[in-house]
């Protein structure tokens, strides 16, 4: 019968190599999304480039909509939005 674990780097703790990485980001001053954006917002760069940026630094700027299940007591369940244009 093995007994509780102990030792070892607890969960979700950084490693040396993480640590040293965001080190350095922090040292250089732009962050992969600062650089992401700056591109995006480069009037200049290829548009490819650019639509390519946006859809990465999405995620990190806008939050995903989650599903929501319904519920029997919800107030808005009973509004109508089919007459909206």
């Amino acid at each position: 019968m093995k007994g509780k674990k102990t030792g070892g780097r607890r969960p979700g703790s950084r490693n040396k190599a993480t640590i040293a990485r965001e080190s350095a980001i922090a040292a250089s001053g732009v962050s992969p999304l600062d650089y992401m954006l700056a591109v995006m917002r480069d009037e200049t760069a290829d548009s490819a480039r650019r639509d390519r940026m946006a859809q990465a630094a999405a995620p990190f700027v806008h939050p995903k909509i989650a599903a929501i299940e319904k519920r029997d007591n919800d107030p808005f369940a009973s509004l109508d939005f089919s007459s909206l244009p």
